[in-house]
């Protein structure tokens, strides 16, 4: 896997590291909220096109072709909220950001619906 991270945090004590892995038929992100002291929280936001309406279901977001599992050793809270896109100049259609609620760390990983 490649990993990297920033200290764009360290006013908090916190460093976010990100690790891609991946093989043939899948891939993971593994995001990781290093503290020097409190666990912390974090979110992920994941914008969707507006053509696709993502399914949530157990941890899982479903969409055509693809299931995204999300794990972790904490709480894992997944919200969907609508925003206006831009699809060109002065034009906007509601689409689907689905928010990922995470303590510490969350692993994402990205399969081919079966």
């Amino acid at each position: 896997g490649i990993s990297a991270f920033h200290t764009g945090f360290n006013s908090l004590g916190l460093t976010h590291s990100r690790t891609w892995s991946f093989d043939e038929a899948s891939f993971s992100i593994k995001d990781e909220l290093i503290s020097t002291g409190d666990i912390h929280t974090g979110r992920m936001y994941l914008h969707f096109s507006y053509r696709i309406d993502p399914i949530i279901e157990n941890k899982k977001i479903v969409l055509p072709g693809v299931i995204i599992t999300f794990s972790s050793e904490n709480e894992i809270d997944i919200i969907k909220k609508q925003y206006d896109q831009a699809i060109e100049f002065n034009v906007v259609e509601k689409s689907e950001v689905v928010i990922v609620h995470f303590t510490g760390m969350v692993l994402t990983e990205f399969n081919a619906a079966s």
